[in-house]
């Protein structure tokens, strides 16, 4: 409940949900409405205990004024102290805070903030704004992605599944997709959603496109990007072991120190404990290290690192990933750093050359693992354009070919290649001719041209004149002109 009363707000809180620690009073429980209302109550509270104390004890000398909540005159509190300036970038970070504690609570986007603490990266690797960092936070394009993207996607994906049905099991189905269709599990999962590469019920989203798709394509760049790596691997290895041992041409070659440390390392970064989310609850989990780690036949280098997948994807969760299962968004564990740069102090009072040659190993393997993504994603938006490019290209030459047949008002849908799940629901005729995509030249796509960072404007949204990038600008900017206005 709020009351705004002249120039005063007073935000009414129905229960004590904090400590004065700010630790949750009932465990298990999450603060109500939210952690950044219940804290500022909190901070309330404090702020008048001290000026209770203040009162009653009287200090020499202060150095700070505290204050009691809800002065006479307009202030601005945090933390009981009063604050007469940068009051908006205070709040700026506080909401930037509330939106990280949110971020956490959801599955795949909220993967980057749970596992930040263990990434070895900092900005200037992962970008801004760059490709890298929209795999990093799970945003980049994929087959579900663009459906969500492009509402007119779902209508010609359900054109073309229901050309291949038999005429008599189109009798039962309606030939255009059915309002709602979002909420029928039989027709999400197993038509729309459904990876257009794969033959199985497999979703085509981020993590199985660059894990798990059985496109020609994408495993193609697959070996590739591996093979990069464990060569990267073979050549520190190879440098660091003839440093250690001197030239031996003894088979099979000996394990550097190097080498040693980096496997164990990585088995205790699966061990370590870390956020997973648990249906709506975040809490600490550690994992035992799977046991299909060991050998690996083409990559053994790498996979003794966890730097290539080898979990099955029925049991993969982005929900309960670690550290070593993020590796394919471009992450580096921050303990595999620690151990190279710890290894790297030896080279110091030595010859330049070597400590030139460490580095530049070091730093063709952390390439490696980076570019990876990267590489996987140019191949994914090449294979998604195409997929694209055709379906608009059936549906174009259908319409030249045939005319539409209007549908009956209540129609039983059957799916005969993926279920034997029946609904009965009405269908509404929707207009399947291909939109014209118009190029959005709106300021996020001037600017980001302009700086390198993008190689052509994105398009339109449906009946809009922005892109949806553009658009979630615009609003952030009103958003935070209106704040700065009532502040």
């Amino acid at each position: 409940m709020i009351d705004i009363l002249g120039r005063i707000i007073i935000l009414k809180i129905y229960s004590h949900q904090l400590t004065k620690d700010f630790k949750v009073k009932d465990q298990g429980r999450q603060p109500k409405p939210n952690y950044f209302i219940t804290s500022a109550n909190q901070w309330a509270d404090n702020a008048a205990t001290q000026a209770k104390f203040i009162i009653s004890h009287p200090p020499p000398h202060f150095d700070q004024i505290f204050y009691p909540p809800f002065s006479p005159r307009w202030c601005y509190t945090f933390e009981g102290c009063i604050i007469n300036k940068g009051a908006t970038k205070l709040l700026y970070t506080q909401l930037d805070d509330e939106l990280s504690w949110r971020l956490q609570n959801r599955e795949k986007h909220g993967l980057l903030c749970r596992l930040l603490a263990f990434n070895g990266l900092n900005a200037d690797f992962i970008g801004n704004e760059s490709m890298n960092l929209n795999i990093a936070k799970t945003t980049a394009p994929s087959w579900t992605r663009i459906i969500y993207r492009h509402p007119s996607m779902a209508g010609l994906i359900w054109k073309r599944w229901y050309n291949k049905l038999t005429p008599e099991q189109q009798e039962n189905t309606p030939a255009v997709l059915p309002h709602g269709w979002q909420k029928t599990p039989n027709i999400a999962d197993n038509v729309i959603k459904q990876c257009p590469c794969c033959q199985d019920l497999r979703h085509g989203d981020l993590e199985h496109l660059h894990l798990y798709c059985k496109a020609a394509i994408l495993q193609n760049a697959r070996v590739h990007c591996r093979g990069k790596i464990e060569i990267a691997l073979q050549d520190l290895y190879a440098f660091v072991t003839r440093l250690e041992f001197g030239n031996l041409s003894v088979q099979p070659p000996r394990r550097s120190t190097l080498q040693e440390k980096l496997e164990c390392a990585a088995k205790e970064i699966e061990k370590q404990e870390r956020l997973v989310l648990h249906q709506t609850r975040l809490l600490t989990e550690a994992r035992l290290p799977a046991e299909n780690l060991q050998n690996y036949n083409s990559f053994p280098l790498a996979h003794r690192l966890g730097l290539i997948h080898s979990i099955p994807e029925y049991n993969f969760s982005m929900a309960k990933a670690t550290i070593i299962d993020a590796i394919f968004l471009g992450l580096f564990p921050k303990g595999l750093i620690q151990v190279l740069q710890t290894y790297a102090q030896r080279f110091k009072n030595s010859r330049t050359a070597d400590e030139q040659t460490f580095t530049n190993l070091m730093n063709k393997l952390i390439t490696a693992v980076i570019y990876r993504p990267i590489t996987m994603q140019k191949a994914i938006q090449n294979m998604l354009a195409r997929e694209r490019q055709d379906l608009e290209l059936e549906c174009s030459q259908r319409l030249n070919s045939t005319s539409t047949q209007p549908s009956s008002e209540n129609t039983i849908m059957i799916i005969p290649p993926r279920g034997n799940l029946i609904v009965r629901q009405p269908t509404h005729a929707i207009s399947t001719t291909s939109q014209i995509c118009k190029t959005c030249y709106a300021t996020r796509c001037r600017l980001l041209p302009a700086k390198g960072n993008h190689t052509r404007n994105m398009y339109c949204a449906p009946r809009k004149n922005m892109c949806s990038g553009c658009i979630s600008e615009s609003i952030r900017q009103k958003k935070a002109a209106q704040l700065e206005r009532d502040i």
